[in-house]
């Protein structure tokens, strides 16, 4: 069977292989071995959608937040500087 219903295609180009097994096994009442196989001829010719990961997703806040207190010290440095030379 390579014509999965629109719900299991979405879990397994997400990614979610068992849940897709589950949603076929439901839906057509295949035995295991079935909608595995099924779900994996569908893989085949139709690739999973690369999405960016939570763990990357907080690798960059994390550089972002590292960017910006590197940047706030700075500045601070800077003030305290011009007051200690009595530019301000």
């Amino acid at each position: 069977m390579s014509d999965l219903s629109p719900k299991a295609q979405e879990a397994a180009r997400a990614g979610r292989l068992i849940d897709a097994i589950k949603i076929v096994r439901a839906e057509t009442g295949m035995d295991l071995k079935d909608s595995k196989d099924a779900v994996e001829a569908f893989l085949k010719t139709h690739p999973p959608v690369k999405t960016v990961s939570s763990a990357v997703q907080r690798g960059d806040s994390r550089q972002t937040l590292k960017t910006l207190i590197i940047l706030v010290l700075l500045v601070t440095a800077a003030v305290a500087l011009l007051f200690k030379f009595e530019l301000l």
